[in-house]
């Protein structure tokens, strides 16, 4: 699609999002991101995506700035409230990590996203568990 439309939006940020997502040519990642927004800047789709593109480049307050800005757009997300709860985690936040966690499963349960946080959720309230 990029070959055919250079710039697409969404064409940019869904390249830009699978490369991040697999840790693979952040860089180029993030330029791809860059690009998505340029053209609509407040699309909580490519806020998510940049942030994770930060999240992957180790890069944790930025990621957790451009999430909160995503989650202004679109809260009814799980995979965004999945993404806010590993930043969370990143940033030692254990127990705000775990209400993102719960907010995703409570959005999306039956999906492959849901189980993988149903397991955060479960080691976190493991882990929290033996902190009272």
């Amino acid at each position: 699609m990029l070959a055919i439309k250079p710039g697409d939006g969404e064409a940019s940020n869904y390249l830009g999002y699978m490369w991040a997502d697999q840790g693979m040519k952040l860089d180029s990642a993030r330029s791809l991101v860059e690009s998505a927004l340029a053209h609509d800047s407040a699309n909580g789709a490519y806020l998510d995506s940049y942030a994770w593109v930060f999240y992957k480049l180790g890069m944790i307050d930025s990621a957790q700035v451009y999430m909160q800005k995503a989650l202004q757009q679109i809260n009814n997300d799980a995979v965004v409230y999945s993404h806010y709860g590993d930043i969370l985690l990143k940033k030692g936040r254990e127990r705000d990590a775990l209400d993102a966690y719960k907010k995703s499963f409570g959005i999306d349960a039956q999906s492959e996203e849901g189980e993988n946080v149903k397991e955060k959720i479960k080691m976190l309230e493991e882990k929290l568990g033996n902190k009272k």
